[in-house]
């Protein structure tokens, strides 16, 4: 292996990263389709049902205002309860918590990548080594290149470790190791995340 087939960085981990990750992650696809898309057509689906249901066996006062009230109501448990929840829930901060205790311990992190995958090292105590065959999807967002690999767990490394030149070559070791439908990276020319599939 020569020198050109391998991106070395280290990188310090910082309290940001965890907020900047959890902005990002909101942000993918699957998860604006399951937050947004879904309920709104399961609320449209079982909207139409009852209009059937009613109109089959009369409308009542009742039916009307359940036809209206039914939607509201599924629309503020799915938009807005959400947003209040995690300011009220203690579970968020003892994530916090759990993430100011993780950087103490492991203040500093080292990625090498390479054509055998990628190794990650946390101040020299916790180590990963996952070949590019154990991953199941690499995702490059604005701030981080993740690194999923099954039980639907990630390694992310900050963008900000890597020179634009070490960038380059991670995304071509990428493209030369992952199936491209796994692969959801930067193009070089527009910068603009796409799958290269």
């Amino acid at each position: 292996m020569n020198e050109k087939d391998e991106v070395i960085v280290g990188y310090e981990l910082i309290y940001e990263d965890l907020e900047s990750v959890r902005k990002e992650i909101q942000k993918s696809p699957a998860l604006v389709f399951l937050r947004f898309v879904l309920p709104i057509t399961a609320i449209v689906i079982i909207e139409i049902l009852f209009i059937l249901d009613f109109s089959i066996i009369g409308f009542s006062t009742w039916s009307i205002i359940l036809i209206i009230c039914f939607p509201l109501v599924n629309l503020l448990i799915v938009f807005v309860i959400p947003k209040a929840l995690p300011k009220i829930l203690v579970v968020s901060k003892q994530i916090d918590r759990l993430f100011l205790e993780s950087i103490s311990q492991y203040p500093e992190g080292k990625a090498i990548i390479n054509n055998y995958g990628i190794q990650v090292d946390l101040a020299n105590t916790t180590s990963y080594n996952l070949k590019w065959s154990y991953l199941t999807k690499i995702v490059e967002r604005e701030l981080f290149f993740y690194f999923y690999y099954p039980q639907f767990s990630y390694l992310h490394i900050p963008k900000r470790a890597f020179t634009q030149e070490q960038i380059e070559k991670l995304r071509q070791l990428i493209y030369n190791n992952m199936e491209k439908k796994k692969v959801k990276i930067k193009s070089k020319s527009q910068g603009k995340v796409k799958n290269s599939g």
